[in-house]
């Protein structure tokens, strides 16, 4: 982590500790101890952050949602967490839903190669084009379709599993 990470990461800790308390817990969850193991992460994590991609505040946001559900997982056996939204109108219980589906979409990404998970970044989340990608990684364009189709073709079972197993969780509920 760089001078500049560090003093990024310093300047905004009060706005960590805030979105790490706006995760309401049942049971309750000891929010020193969940703070202090984000932080450490995220200390960990700032290398990773690039300003010219996304803003300090998206990073942390996103960063601290995972690592609050990593925390809640080690700690507690069934987690039920409720985010507090004093926005809109939105149900904490139908907002905790469709953060699980996002984490564990996330989490099967994540299972991928290294190469295999830049490729899907690239493609789908930056929006990037296939020759694009292909020049980046100095193969052809129809290179990267195939490896885009390899790909989604073990991602879609092992993120079908999983929601699977997490619409079972919540029919047991």
């Amino acid at each position: 982590m760089n001078e500049k990470q560090r003093e990024l990461l310093s300047n905004n800790v009060g706005y960590i500790i805030k979105r790490v308390k706006s995760y309401d817990f049942t049971p309750p969850l000891n929010y020193e101890c969940c703070i202090n193991y984000v932080l450490k992460k995220m200390t960990e994590r700032m290398s990773r952050f690039d300003d010219t991609k996304s803003s300090i505040y998206t990073f942390i946001y996103n960063n601290v949602r995972f690592l609050v559900l990593d925390y809640y997982k080690e700690h507690k056996t069934a987690p039920c967490l409720k985010e507090v939204d004093e926005v809109d109108n939105r149900t904490p219980e139908s907002d905790y839903w469709k953060e699980r589906e996002e984490y564990e979409i996330a989490s099967a990404i994540n299972e991928l190669r290294c190469k295999d998970r830049n490729v899907l970044l690239l493609y789908y989340y930056e929006n990037r084009s296939k020759a694009y990608i292909g020049r980046l990684f100095g193969v052809s364009r129809q290179a990267i379709s195939q490896q885009v189709d390899k790909v989604l073709k073990i991602l879609k079972p092992k993120i079908e599993r999983r929601l699977k197993e997490l619409d079972d969780i919540r029919s047991e509920l």
